[in-house]
């Protein structure tokens, strides 16, 4: 009896994760009327987070990404199999450092300029990848923990 109740609670709370992370798609900022101020998608461009060479993937970066990615990540993507969102398994070496950094933390602006991220949010049934929380910090500790998922 304790395992079924434990077995519902864990299925609300997955769903309530599941309805909070995900949402139907990115809003539109743009605007015909050229009298309102220039939106930050009409002057977005990607943005470089990883100059020259790619450092050395670092231990404590791949733990706190593991935990940031437990948070944020795992509702909708594995390694291995599609969920909500694609697999991950080899994207370190389908995509640059500098391409995941900028889905993480400017995935909206992402979708609406880039031609990859386009084409994967509509494969995925439009559905927008939220980054609630995710910094710089943890975008990066996430990227060293897909590296060393990849390096496996």
């Amino acid at each position: 009896m304790k395992n079924r109740n434990f077995l519902l609670v864990l299925s609300a709370f997955s769903g309530l994760i599941f309805y909070v992370s995900c949402s139907s798609g990115p809003k539109e900022t743009n605007s015909s009327d050229s009298s309102k101020a220039v939106s930050m998608v009409e002057t977005w461009s990607m943005k470089e987070y990883i100059t020259g060479e790619v450092p050395p993937i670092d231990p404590e970066k791949v733990t706190l990404g593991a935990t940031e990615f437990g948070k944020t990540c795992i509702a909708c993507h594995k390694m291995d199999q599609k969920v909500i969102g694609p697999a991950l398994k080899g994207v370190t070496s389908k995509r640059s450092a500098n391409w995941i950094m900028n889905i993480l933390l400017h995935n909206e602006e992402m979708v609406k300029n880039d031609p990859d991220a386009k084409a994967l949010f509509e494969a995925n049934n439009k559905t927008a990848m939220t980054t609630v929380g995710i910094d710089e910090t943890k975008a990066r500790a996430i990227l060293d923990y897909l590296r060393s998922e990849d390096a496996k």
